[in-house]
């Protein structure tokens, strides 16, 4: 496993999560947790999970409470889309 480390740490990360030494949402955590902000802000952007994209996407009505409120906390931080 140590090799996979140096190797291909990506694949180190899911096999983590496959052979259940942690779950997902710890990963992210750990994840989001190192990362800039500035980081996350574009990691959300390029995988079009962004406010704006979102509203755009699905529109007002069809948001998921879960989308919705991460919307919320986005605005509230950053003031990116209002």
């Amino acid at each position: 496993m140590e090799d996979l480390f140096k190797s291909n740490p990506l694949q180190y990360a899911y096999d983590l999560i496959d052979e259940g030494r942690t779950s997902e949402s710890n990963l992210l955590a750990a994840c989001l947790k190192w990362m800039s902000h500035d980081q996350i802000r574009d990691m959300l952007d390029e995988n079009e999970l962004d406010p704006v994209f979102l509203e755009a996407y699905y529109g007002e009505e069809e948001i998921s409470k879960e989308e919705r409120f991460a919307c919320e906390m986005y605005n509230e931080r950053y003031s990116y889309c209002d």
